[in-house]
C-alpha cells in the first residue's frame, strides 16, 4: 500500500501524470517480482526505498506540458492530457452554485462576464447530448447545481485506474461575475483539486477528499474549507464572520487574510499564518508545527496547540501581548524574545508579558516540540 501512496503523492505534486503513474506501477510490479525476496534481504533494502529511488529518477526525465487552452489538468494543473470534448453552457440570474463531482478538478473563477458559464472538459470524446449520461444538471430559482452521477460507467469514463485507485482526468470550470454577490458557492470533489478565485459570496463551502483546496481574492461572510489528504489555502481574502480550514493529511496556509475568527485544524500537517488581520485564532495540529508571523491589526486571542511539533509566534507588530506557554518540561523548550518580561506560571507553564495594556492574549502549547516567541 505504501507504493500507491508514494505514487499518488508524486501525481499530486505534479511530478508525474496519472497515466505515467499507472505505467510506473506496472513496471515496478514487474521488477518487484523479478527482484526476489532473497536479494532484497541481501541488500538490506526495502521495496519502498527502491520505489522512492526509482520514482525520483523517473520524475527527473518528465517535462511539464502546459498549454492552458488546449489541455486539461490531471490532479495537479501542471500535468495534462489532450482535450477531446468540451461541454459549455451559459446561465442567467444565478446566485447559488453547487458543484459535486468525483473524478474531476473544479475551478471557479470570477470574470467580467455578466453570466455564469459552465464548462466541462475531458480527454475522452462525448457528444453534448450525452451529458445526461454522466451528470445531473439543474437550474431553478437562481440555483445552478451540477452533480456527477455515481456509477461505474461515469467513473471509468472520467477517471483512470491506478492499481485499483481511480484518479481524475477531467475538469469542471465555472466562470462567474466577479462583481456579483452570491448567496452561496459550494464545491465538492472526491479526487480532484478545488480552486476558487475572485468571488463574492455570503458562504463558500469546499470539500475535497483527495485533492487540495485553495481560495484566493475572496470576499465572503463564512468560509468552510476542508480536505482529507491535501493542503488547504486561503489568500488575499476577507472573511467577515468566520473561517474554518481543516485537513487530515495536509497543511493549512493562511496569508493576507482578514477575519474576526479563524479555526485551522490538521492532524498530520503544519499550519502557517502570515500577513493577516485575525482577531481570534485557534490553530491545532498533532504532528506538525505552527507558525504565526507578521500579525496585522489588533489581535485579541490566539490559541496555538501542537503535540509533537513546534510553535513559533512573531509579535513584532503587536505592542501588548501576554503569552502563556504550556509544555512538557522533559521533552520541550521555550525561548522568548528579550522584549518580554517574565510573569507568573506553574511548573509546566511560563508566562511572558510585553507592554503595559491588555492586548493579545496568546496561549501556546506543545508536548514534544519547541516554543519560540519573538
Amino acid at each position: 500500500m505504501k507504493e500507491k501512496e508514494i505514487i499518488l503523492k508524486m501525481i499530486s505534486d505534479g511530478k508525474i501524470s496519472a497515466e505515467e503513474g499507472a505505467e510506473l506501477l506496472e513496471e515496478i510490479e514487474k521488477s518487484r517480482k523479478n527482484y526476489g525476496s532473497s536479494q532484497e534481504k541481501q541488500n538490506n533494502s526495502s521495496f519502498t526505498e527502491n520505489l522512492k529511488r526509482e520514482l525520483n529518477s523517473y520524475s527527473k526525465n518528465i517535462s511539464d506540458r502546459e498549454i492552458p487552452e488546449q489541455i486539461i489538468g490531471v490532479i495537479s494543473p501542471k500535468r495534462a492530457v489532450n482535450v477531446n470534448s468540451t461541454f459549455e453552457r451559459e446561465f442567467d440570474d444565478i446566485d447559488k452554485i453547487i458543484i459535486e463531482v468525483t473524478e474531476s478538478k473544479i475551478l471557479i473563477t470570477g470574470t467580467d462576464s455578466e453570466k455564469v458559464k459552465l464548462k466541462i472538459r475531458s480527454d475522452k470524446f462525448f457528444e453534448e447530448d450525452e451529458l445526461d449520461k454522466y451528470f445531473t444538471l439543474n437550474e431553478e430559482d437562481g440555483l445552478l447545481k451540477l452533480s456527477q452521477k455515481k456509477n461505474k460507467n461515469t467513473r471509468e469514463f472520467f477517471g483512470i485506474k491506478v492499481q485499483g485507485l481511480t484518479l481524475g482526468k477531467s475538469i469542471c470550470e465555472v466562470s462567474i461575475p466577479r462583481d456579483k454577490y452570491f448567496e452561496f458557492i459550494s464545491a465538492r470533489s472526491a479526487v480532484g483539486d478545488i480552486e476558487i478565485y475572485n468571488a463574492q459570496s455570503n458562504k463558500i463551502s469546499v470539500v475535497a477528499s483527495a485533492g487540495r483546496v485553495k481560495i484566493k481574492d475572496i470576499d465572503c461572510s463564512i468560509a468552510d474549507l476542508s480536505s482529507n489528504a491535501s493542503s488547504v489555502t486561503i489568500e488575499n481574502s476577507s472573511v467577515n464572520d468566520y473561517a474554518s480550514l481543516s485537513t487530515m493529511a495536509g497543511s493549512v496556509y493562511i496569508e493576507n487574510t482578514i477575519s474576526p475568527t479563524v479555526k485551522a485544524d490538521t492532524k498530520a500537517g503544519s499550519i502557517s499564518v502570515s500577513n493577516s488581520d485575525i482577531k481570534e485564532l485557534v490553530a491545532i495540529t498533532f504532528a506538525g508545527s505552527i507558525d504565526v508571523s507578521r500579525i496585522i491589526g489588533e489581535p485579541i486571542s490566539y490559541t496555538l496547540t501542537t503535540t509533537t511539533g513546534s510553535v513559533n509566534l512573531d509579535t513584532a507588530n503587536v505592542q501588548n501581548v501576554k503569552a502563556s506557554c504550556t509544555s512538557n518540561k522533559f521533552f520541550s523548550s521555550i525561548k522568548c524574545s528579550k522584549n518580554y518580561r517574565s510573569g507568573s506560571g506553574d511548573e509546566n507553564e511560563a508566562v511572558y508579558v510585553k507592554g503595559d495594556e491588555i492586548g493579545l492574549n496568546a496561549h501556546l502549547a506543545t508536548q514534544m516540540g519547541k516554543i519560540n516567541i519573538m
